[in-house]
């Protein structure tokens, strides 16, 4: 029998987010939106300027220098400030001294963090990183607002690793064991990469000991690197680390497919060690599904290793399904995708989170009835029980035959219902028709109270007809009653006719060794 539901007003958090793959390239673009900044660290948006004879950095005049003689530091970071632009203001404190740029951080040190000033400051200290290095450097170690991962310092090593890589590595190297040593290292090795990858191959094979882990070394969508793709890519294959030779490798042949799969497929291919192989062709497959999904994951299909298949098919239908979700459904239901379908079930209600009751049961109309599509329902409901949205999932139970999944998900609803409101859930619960599905609703909402109230609890659990399904939540209760009130819980034991001595001497037993992390199995016996 199916579960009555009945308009409640349920406050639903919808949480976002599709698992899957991503491949992500570090670079410094020429303009940054700032969300994108914050994520991606800081970039360098300007040549440095060029050094007069005497080996100093001269400025570059200002646009407009009358105006900036005229105006104060103060009045030209607010105006910069006013209407922030990452690219604008890299250009404007490209005109300031290093006088200047040190006024500027004071200045937004005392103001309120944002995202705009941490920004700007990432401008100043990369303005001044190209006029005193060493100075920048200094600075940005003591700078107390640059915590955590150190984006200032990555700043900072990035201009000196345009002249000088190895200087700028041993400065990061001096760093202690934190997040800003791997920040500065990575900043690092990315800009050597454009400029000198196989200068970058050859430094990381003669310092096997770099601590700096598996951090992607290159960013393939850098025009230079990309002259020659299979070539970078063969230079790859040389680094001695496996762990970096993979996450090399894979970014490589990510940014290829996405450019030229045919070709970047061909070198895949072509590989011989295992595992390079199997990390190459699902990094290519996840890059290569972004423009063409159908096609990769066609070819995901040949892949004969089982794993490698898998999860390459798995990347290629999500990136479709978040494209065309009715037409990778579609795909899913089609004769022949059995195997998909199956490995796709359980993702189902990640991949359709956010999406409205109406618009899943759409999607679901294009799958054939069976064990998968059940699962997907059985993955929408549990979901659904998680994110607290009751209602909709008894009205996602209620599309699935009876079965153990089922049996548990109903008993998870009204103890997880009762947790989050008593009132709403009790209320409810009085409404339901004598049924199975009473019966295990029941077990759920009495072992939620047995937390707070275990006299109660029994009370409810005295209600339910089904033996199994009565002494089962019993033995939870009382377990959970003996952790915390002993006497009281024996006593109301002695009372329990569903117990026999044996069976109240085990509880205690139990209680004893487990606590309360111990639930004993509610079964039906007697469907109704």
């Amino acid at each position: 029998m199916t579960l009555k539901t009945f308009a409640l007003a349920i406050t639903c958090l919808l949480v976002g987010g599709i698992a899957g793959h991503n491949w992500r390239s570090t670079h410094e673009p020429a303009a940054v939106a700032p969300a994108a900044q914050t994520n991606a660290g800081y970039a360098s948006v300007s040549a440095p300027p060029a050094a007069t004879s005497t080996g100093t950095t001269e400025r570059p005049a200002s646009a407009n220098p009358a105006a900036a003689k005229s105006t104060s530091i103060s009045e030209r970071i607010d105006m910069l400030l006013a209407d922030f632009d990452y690219a604008m203001a890299g250009k404007e404190v490209d005109t300031f001294s290093p006088a200047d740029i040190q006024a500027a951080l004071a200045l937004l040190a005392a103001k309120p963090k944002t995202n705009d000033i941490t920004m700007l400051r990432s401008q100043l200290y990369r303005a001044w990183a190209v006029a005193n290095p060493t100075a920048a450097w200094k600075a940005a170690l003591a700078d107390p607002h640059d915590t955590g991962y150190g984006h200032l310092l990555g700043t900072v090593a990035t201009e000196i690793a345009k002249k000088d890589p190895s200087a700028a590595i041993d400065l990061a190297l001096g760093l202690s064991m934190s997040g800003k040593r791997s920040t500065a290292l990575t900043r690092i090795f990315i800009k050597w990469s454009k400029n000198d990858f196989p200068g970058v191959i050859a430094y990381l094979n003669a310092h096997p000991d770099l601590p700096m882990g598996s951090a992607t070394l290159v960013t393939f969508e850098d025009e230079n690197t990309f002259k020659d793709p299979a070539q970078a890519a063969n230079l790859a294959l040389t680094l001695k680390n496996p762990r970096t030779r993979g996450s090399a490798i894979s970014s490589l042949v990510s940014v290829w497919a996405g450019r030229d799969p045919a070709a970047a497929l061909k070198w895949a291919q072509s590989l011989t060690n295992p595992s390079v192989k199997k990390s190459a062709i699902e990094a290519l497959v996840s890059s290569w599904s972004n423009n063409d999904p159908l096609a990769a994951l066609t070819f995901a299909e040949t892949i004969q290793d089982t794993t490698s298949r898998k999860n390459a098919m798995r990347y290629a239908w999500d990136d479709w399904f978040r494209r065309d979700p009715a037409a990778a459904t579609a795909y899913l239901g089609k004769p022949g995708n059995d195997d998909l379908l199956r490995d796709m079930a359980y993702g189902f209600s990640s991949a359709t989170e956010g999406f409205t009751a109406q618009e899943r049961d759409k999607l679901l109309a294009q799958i054939p009835e069976g064990e998968a599509k059940e699962r997907m329902y059985h993955s929408v409901s549990s979901a659904q029980i998680r994110n607290g949205q009751y209602n909709q999932a008894l009205a996602t139970l209620n599309t699935l035959p009876d079965s153990s999944q089922r049996d548990s998900q109903v008993k998870e609803l009204a103890e997880r219902w009762a947790e989050a409101d008593l009132a709403a859930a009790t209320a409810w619960l009085k409404l339901q028709p004598d049924s199975s599905d009473r019966d295990l609703a029941v077990a759920g909402y009495a072992r939620s109270l047995a937390r707070a109230d275990p006299s109660a609890a029994a009370e409810w659990a005295g209600t339910i007809p089904d033996k199994g399904v009565r002494e089962g939540v019993l033995k939870s209760i009382a377990v959970r009653w003996l952790t915390t009130d002993p006497v009281k819980a024996e006593a109301w034991m002695a009372g329990v006719p569903d117990f026999s001595d044996s069976t109240r001497k085990s509880l205690v037993k139990d209680a004893a060794r487990s606590g309360d992390n111990i639930y004993f199995g509610e079964k039906v016996t007697n469907r109704r």
